[in-house]
């Protein structure tokens, strides 16, 4: 079997290794699938490089999550944020409607208000 064509067959299997959670270190998922794909004849040079494995994690995710992909992504990147807990009362009173006649002139303002909120609601 040609060495291009185990390569990809091992970057394909690390990457659904690592994209399932069962292997979470390249290279334990490239040992592991180099040993599957080539039922344990492999020689170093036909293991994918971590980018060849990430870019396919990146094709099987999109295979699998189709337009949820972005969305997951952006879920991820708040919840890492650290003004979260903000922006999810901010959602919240946005969702829940807007009060007549409360006006802010930055941001900053506007959370003190909502936060002040929370405490006298209790939440």
């Amino acid at each position: 079997m040609p060495s291009e064509k185990i390569r990809r067959r091992v970057a394909w299997e690390a990457a659904r290794l690592m994209y399932d959670r069962e292997e979470t270190e390249y290279l334990r998922a490239k040992l592991k699938a180099a040993r599957r794909v080539a039922q344990g004849e492999f020689k170093p040079r036909d293991l994918p490089s971590n980018r060849e494995i990430r870019d396919q994690i990146q094709a099987w995710a999109s295979l699998h999550e189709g337009t949820r992909r972005t969305e997951n992504l952006r879920d991820m990147r708040l919840e890492d944020s650290e003004n979260y807990e903000e922006l999810r009362l901010l959602a919240r009173c946005d969702r829940d409607g807007r009060q007549r006649g409360v006006q802010t002139s930055d941001l900053v303002e506007a959370l003190e208000y909502l936060r002040e909120l929370a405490r006298t609601c209790g939440e």
